[in-house]
């Protein structure tokens, strides 16, 4: 089978991940997390969003490993606001994403990517996509295996 051609691959260093359980699925929930972050000026890097069947969310989202204490403390004291059961967080995550135009009219780049990751038998933690990018949160420590297996499963430029 013919590798399929991407602009590259990106990756996130240096992130501590959050994770918010047993959140209400009502409006405004994430403007709640998001906007308490921003008045602080944290940055977001990553974000991932679920609401299973019994009507509560699940979201886990990045930012710099240097403010995640900061965050856990803003969320904690936020918490009858943003409306979350548990908080769970890991200091040693990383993003690593393959990007490109026309996603869209490019048929397996997913299976290609979540392949190329299994194969190297590492585990994702979160999926994030877009229309030009596919995206996973993995332990820190699987970050240069990740990005050998997507380099080996992809037409990179250059290559």
């Amino acid at each position: 089978m013919e590798r399929i051609k991407i602009g590259g691959i990106l990756e996130g260093k240096g992130l501590g991940s959050i994770s918010l359980t047993g959140m209400a699925d009502r409006r405004g929930m994430a403007s709640r997390v998001f906007l308490t972050l921003a008045q602080h000026r944290i940055n977001i890097e990553f974000i991932s969003h679920i609401v299973d069947d019994e009507g509560k969310g699940r979201m886990t989202f990045c930012v710099e490993r240097k403010n995640l204490e900061d965050v856990v403390s803003l969320l904690h004291q936020n918490r009858e606001q943003i409306g979350h059961g548990r908080l769970l967080h890991d200091r040693n995550v990383g993003t690593v994403s393959v990007f490109g135009p026309h996603f869209r009219e490019k048929f397996g780049v997913a299976g290609t990517f979540f392949t190329a990751i299994g194969s190297a038998d590492i585990n994702i933690l979160a999926i994030s996509t877009s229309v030009s990018t596919v995206s996973c949160l993995v332990a820190e420590t699987d970050m240069p295996a990740a990005v050998a297996a997507l380099s080996k499963a992809f037409d990179l430029p250059g290559t």
